[in-house]
């Protein structure tokens, strides 16, 4: 790590260190100070209008009813 991203860990930032093997798989992450992520209401919203094409599918699919079914009789 070098030291200005040390310094601004030290002061608070919001930082992940992920490590990676020769394949790309993530071997291991370092998690600094995510409790004081913030994101903003546009990046919000942004990451919303990423997800919701994905979860509409999902839940519109028999395997998706199915598995929200199961999820409904195990944690409700």
């Amino acid at each position: 790590m070098d030291k200005e991203l040390e310094e601004a860990i030290n002061k608070g930032q919001p930082c992940a260190i992920l490590h990676f093997d020769k394949e790309g798989n993530v071997t291991h992450m370092e998690k600094y100070n995510l409790e004081n992520a913030r994101p903003s209401k546009w990046q919000l919203e942004s990451m919303a209008r990423c997800f919701l094409p994905h979860i509409r599918e999902f839940f519109e699919s028999e395997e998706g009813r199915r598995e929200f079914e199961k999820w409904k009789k195990e944690n409700m």
